[in-house]
């Protein structure tokens, strides 16, 4: 090669971007899935921040799909009737290396890199794909009270609670306060109080949905305002939608 040529081939080398490769996600170590048949209606997903365990009991896999990707069901198009019929049991399980690693995060990129666990298993079990699309959709943004927010500054701890009349949770953000309405209307909520920090939240209202309503109890919409300061108001907004493009039922493992 010509002294030209070759000071050439370096600056090229030089100018040219390095070709950097996203780590894969964690995965859990020993993971089943399989179809719940008993005619309990009870349901239960146990999630923690700082394990590496999944543990879901007789859930609707679109209800698996909402959690995994954090958006609410509204969201997700293209999913096969059975995902909303059927029910399944995951019991999943990390090494403790894996468990020391995602304690020693912070509460949210731990939670992202646990749900980056779930995705990658239904993609491998269940051989899921997905893109997403942005369409125009009805939203709720949540904005402050015109009584102004009632808030309490998060204390040390980190536990949620939820139901189909309450939440409770300790050090939550106002935007995961946003995706915990979601669940509950069926619509994207868009955090727009414009407030930052960390809060200790409780929130009941009366439902229809529940076993046994309570008739003194507020709706979810009054309770808002009435115990936390804050306000949902009906929009019109770009939202970003999860599209299903292949999914299979569970065989047994």
């Amino acid at each position: 090669m010509s002294s030209t040529g070759l000071q050439l081939a370096l600056l090229l080398s030089i100018a040219a971007p390095a070709l950097v490769q996203s780590a894969p996600p964690q995965q859990f170590e020993v993971a089943s899935i399989k179809q719940n048949i008993s005619p309990s209606g009870h349901s239960h997903i146990y999630f923690s921040t700082e394990d590496g365990k999944f543990q879901a009991i007789n859930v609707p896999l679109k209800q698996l799909l909402q959690f995994a990707f954090d958006i609410p069901d509204t969201r997700i198009e293209n999913s096969p009737a059975w995902a909303s019929t059927d029910k399944f049991d995951i019991d999943a399980k990390s090494d403790p290396a894996l468990d020391a690693h995602l304690k020693s995060l912070p509460r949210d990129q731990s939670r992202a890199e646990k749900l980056q666990m779930l995705q990658a298993l239904f993609a491998d079990r269940l051989h899921l794909t997905t893109h997403r699309e942005t369409r125009n959709l009805p939203v709720y943004a949540l904005v402050p009270a015109k009584t102004g927010p009632i808030l309490q500054p998060a204390k040390a701890g980190s536990q949620f609670s939820a139901s189909r009349d309450h939440i409770t949770d300790q050090g939550a953000s106002m935007g995961i306060l946003a995706e915990q309405l979601a669940r509950e209307t069926g619509r994207p909520v868009l955090d727009k109080t414009a407030i930052e920090g960390r809060f200790d939240l409780t929130l009941r209202w009366t439902s229809d949905v529940t076993a046994n309503p309570d008739p003194t109890a507020p709706s979810l919409f009054t309770a808002l305002q009435e115990q936390l300061g804050l306000k949902l108001e009906s929009q019109k907004a770009p939202v970003e939608v999860l599209v299903i493009d292949h999914l299979d039922a569970p065989t047994p493992n």
